[in-house]
């Protein structure tokens, strides 16, 4: 039997996914923002699994997997940290520096710097880091976003890294299309059973040798 979390939460059947993505849809802000990953990349796995598309309407599971698939920063950084930065100073929020006291904000304005000199998931543990210092975490949902979010997310485009990569296809269309069967019936009719499997297990990789005309027969099929 597949499980969600800590053995709680059944994923072994097309029902039982469909049912705990509903359940974590309604809930996911009851867990930690390390849970959240776990959560969302559980779903995202067993959803390909079984060939079932998730992603549609559900903005968080993508959020919550970017870190594994992709190194882009969230536009929304700079906004999102400078939400903590008027927390702090609402809170008059001070960081312990050796023997010294400073305020919070100045170490907001200091991982804000050194974005373009680490990587992504660096920048993630730097903010985790300073939450956990400065007492924000019980303010996640509510005034900040978390961490996770704050690099990895957008509320506003959660495909903010999309490329078109066949025709007017992204890379999300690609992937909610190997997980539809009416659309990979679809495929089977116009490029046949060996293509169709490739694409299934593998939908970005599967189109490499594609020609440009048979790329914009597939993105007619996807995004439609």
């Amino acid at each position: 039997m597949q499980y969600v979390l800590d053995r709680r939460y059944p994923i072994e059947t097309e029902e039982q996914l469909v049912k705990a993505a509903e359940y974590f849809d309604k809930n996911i802000s009851r867990f930690s923002p390390e849970d959240r990953i776990k959560i969302a990349g559980k779903l995202d796995k067993r959803s390909a699994e079984l060939g079932v598309n998730l992603d549609s309407g559900r903005d968080w599971i993508i959020n919550y997997t970017r870190m594994d698939k992709s190194a882009s920063l969230s536009p929304d950084f700079k906004s999102s940290m400078n939400m903590r930065k008027e927390a702090c100073i609402r809170r008059k929020v001070e960081i312990l520096a050796g023997n010294d006291k400073i305020s919070a904000e100045s170490f907001v304005d200091g991982i804000m710097k050194c974005a373009a000199n680490v990587t992504p998931k660096e920048l993630m543990l730097a903010v985790f880091d300073f939450d956990k210092k400065a007492g924000l975490e019980y303010l996640y949902d509510r005034e900040i976003l978390d961490p996770v979010l704050t690099v990895f997310g957008s509320l506003n485009n959660p495909e903010f890294d999309a490329v078109k990569i066949a025709g007017d296809a992204t890379q999300y269309d690609l992937v909610r299309a190997s997980r539809d069967h009416e659309k990979l019936s679809s495929l089977k009719e116009k490029f046949g059973e060996e293509f169709t499997t490739k694409f299934k297990s593998n939908p970005i990789k599967s189109i490499e040798k594609l020609g440009s005309v048979e790329k914009e027969i597939l993105s007619s099929i996807t995004k439609k």
